[in-house]
């Protein structure tokens, strides 16, 4: 049944669903001004998003008790299309094809956190089944939030001492030119196995990009890529590096600023990526002004693909992005951190025992696919294999097999044409005195901004933020000072 729009007692419109109101049938607005001001809140809210709020009612009120604030709703029918006019962004859970990413990339993981999540509960009676789904893209967007956010409180000093390394490291910068032929993109999944074949045989048809998990396997079987990437901090990122890599100090090797990498790695040309956001990004500036801008995601496969769609205008093709746990390894053999673990099992501990927990859902890994399966690459982004059984489908990333693309590649006499070409941007002689003491110049002038608060205690701004003017702020306050004054303590003992 369609809604009917009918007069109220007031002389407000009101809607009608299955013959039920979705507002009072005496008085509309006066029934939202009481919603809104009955709403517990424990926080001010930098966001508010109601959930199908049908006639739009309760949006003026929101704004006058929240001034500041932006108001938005996600609708679950068209039906009321004419009043998205009076909130700041609307969401339509029938359009989305992934509603928790949409979320995401509109709020970011601050916004969820200081957002005020309201449902209108006469839609939500009224829309059960979309009820349902709705609030539950809410709560994986919430989810995904608190991990990010988490993820940030943990690396967050690590973030900027890897880029205080970085710049006193690097030495040979450089810059990637785009070439004209398709490029792989080489992640380190179980499917890559089966492509090594393919990618021997058609090499010069291809730039290659690879991660830094899938450098050992391809160096191995003898293929050199155009570029390696890294942009992970942690410990297992920089053991990746730690294999034939060292024995080809030619390689190009786009490194985040934040990225964790062993020392070897700085006698290859690095490609410094910069996601132009924090503090970071002024420091590397300060060295070297000759970035190149990068898209920040939770996967490095995420920012390859996007560094690879601005190097060519042709096809990306990625190999061995499963995003999925499996049966047996997670990675293609060899790999690094394989060869490590392994010296540990014994009788007691096999290698089953070992690799048994990765077989299992993996919520890191989900959202990894999420993004893939819901980001609009205009139909030029591919998985690519030799007919592997993949567990999940990438929606906006069609799988396809060798045998679809060798006519393509052929046809195209991709081997003939342009390749990627590395520039050398080495413009100054190398003193590490002066950049640290540039490096510190920065720390000294902005330790104590927002920009410095958010890069190295996030969840405990975010907790100030959502604080202002109430009881707890000057507490929360504390808080953040107490974690910049300890971190600018360790950065000052251990570098200047």
């Amino acid at each position: 049944m369609e809604v009917q729009f009918v007069k109220s007692a007031s002389g407000n419109i009101n809607a009608l669903y299955n013959g039920k109101p979705l507002h009072s049938n005496y008085n509309p607005a006066k029934e939202a001004e009481r919603f809104v001001a009955s709403i517990p809140v424990t926080f001010y809210p930098k966001y508010i998003l109601i959930t199908e709020p049908c006639l739009s009612y309760t949006a003026q009120y929101f704004k006058q008790m929240y001034n500041g604030a932006v108001v938005c709703a996600i609708r679950y029918t068209n039906a009321f299309k004419e009043t998205d006019k009076y909130w700041d962004k609307v969401f339509y859970l029938n359009e989305s094809q992934n509603l928790a990413e949409e979320l995401y990339n509109y709020f970011g993981e601050e916004g969820i956190v200081s957002c005020l999540f309201v449902s209108w509960k006469p839609s939500q009676i009224a829309f059960e089944t979309e009820y349902l789904n709705c609030w539950k893209h809410i709560k994986n967007c919430v989810i995904k939030s608190r991990n990010v956010l988490a993820t940030r409180s943990f690396f967050a000093s690590r973030w900027i001492k890897n880029t205080i390394r970085f710049c006193l490291l690097s030495r040979k910068f450089a810059k990637v030119m785009p070439g004209e032929k398709p490029i792989l993109m080489c992640a380190s999944g179980p499917s890559l196995e089966t492509s090594i074949p393919f990618i021997k045989r058609f090499r010069n048809y291809f730039n290659i990009i690879c991660v830094s998990s899938a450098i050992e396997v391809l160096l191995y079987n003898q293929i050199i890529p155009d570029l390696c990437i890294s942009t992970d901090g942690g410990y297992y990122a920089k053991k990746h590096f730690c294999g034939l890599l060292k024995n080809y100090p030619h390689i190009p090797v786009a490194l985040s600023h934040e990225g964790a990498a062993p020392g070897f790695v700085f006698n290859n040309p690095i490609i410094p990526l910069d996601y132009k956001d924090g503090p970071g990004s002024k420091i590397i500036e300060s060295i070297e002004h000759k970035t190149t801008t990068a898209l920040r995601n939770g996967t490095v496969s995420g920012t390859a693909v996007n560094l690879a769609l601005n190097l060519t205008r042709e096809n990306i093709f990625c190999i061995g992005l499963d995003l999925a746990p499996s049966m047996g390894f997670s990675h293609t053999q060899p790999n690094i951190l394989n060869n490590t673990d392994s010296t540990k099992e014994n009788r007691f501990y096999t290698c089953e025992t070992r690799i048994t927990p990765r077989t299992f859902e993996s919520p890191a890994l989900k959202i990894y696919e999420n993004w893939f399966a819901s980001t609009n690459f205009h139909s030029r982004v591919f998985r690519l294999s030799n007919n592997y059984k993949f567990s999940n489908n990438l929606n906006q990333v069609q799988d396809l097999n060798w045998q679809q693309i060798k006519s393509y590649l052929k046809q195209n006499n991709f081997d003939k044409k342009k390749n990627l070409e590395i520039i050398n941007l080495n413009n100054e002689i190398y003193d590490k005195n002066r950049r640290l003491s540039v490096i510190k110049q920065i720390f000294n002038q902005n330790i104590f901004t927002k920009e410095m608060f958010n890069a190295i205690a996030p969840a405990e701004f975010v907790i100030y933020e959502r604080s202002k003017g109430m009881a707890n702020e000057k507490e929360a306050y504390k808080q953040v000072l107490s974690k910049i004054s300890a971190f600018y303590e360790e950065i000052v003992e251990e570098y200047f």
